[in-house]
């Protein structure tokens, strides 16, 4: 079913979506990048819509964390 086919194409296009931005902002953090804050982005052209994308630093409770530590010497928190 062509609805079905569109439902599958948006999940799989959300998990890549989702994989490729926790590696930008792991990457990002990883070299140093001031991360945390909020950001407009407003393509051209017009037709394709603008955004505003917030990314807030937290502990994700309820899961093991594994102990890295980055490059800079931080343990990413």
């Amino acid at each position: 079913m062509v609805m079905d086919d569109d439902i599958e194409q948006a999940s799989m296009a959300t998990v890549a979506f989702e994989r490729d931005l926790e590696a930008l902002v792991l990457e990002a953090f990883a070299r140093g990048a001031r991360v945390e804050g909020t950001w407009e982005i407003c393509p051209s052209p017009s037709t394709v819509p603008d955004w505003t994308i917030q990314i807030r630093r937290h502990s994700c409770t309820g899961r093991a964390r594994e102990d890295t530590v980055f490059e800079d010497g931080t343990d990413g928190y």
